[in-house]
């Protein structure tokens, strides 16, 4: 019902334009559609360009933490865990560590360890909100 109501909008309105349309034609107001243009396009030799100087790119945090070598308050991970002395489970990408008893510690699979949330700030990196 929808489909045949649309379409006949459409047909009137397609309509009502070629009948507005004639009107204009038969009382010879009407203007082009497209009009050539009658003088010929100038076309501007591009301008010499200056060398670009390529632009030292500054690392990312994730980059700076990930290339960072770890010093005697952390450790990497060994077998997907923590090595005894080192609770405290990090993820560079993220940039958040949770401690033992947090929300999804268990099953957290650090990219790096730490002996203490002190250390892992120091680090740059912030606690988990749960």
């Amino acid at each position: 019902m929808i489909g045949r109501f649309f379409r006949r909008i459409v047909v009137l309105a397609l309509v009502g334009t070629a009948v507005a349309a004639a009107v204009r034609l038969l009382r010879g107001d009407a203007a082009p559609a497209f009009q050539l243009p009658t003088e010929p396009i100038q076309l501007r030799p591009a301008a010499p360009s200056a060398p670009v100087a390529a632009v030292p790119s500054t690392p990312t945090t994730d980059e700076v933490l990930a290339t960072s070598p770890p010093d005697e308050d952390s450790a990497e991970p060994i077998e997907g865990g923590c090595p005894d002395g080192f609770p405290v489970k990090a993820k560079l990408k993220s940039g958040v560590f949770r401690e033992p008893g947090m929300a999804n510690y268990e099953s957290t699979t650090p990219d790096r360890c730490y002996r203490t949330a002190a250390a892992a700030e120091a680090d740059g990196l912030r606690a988990a909100k749960r």
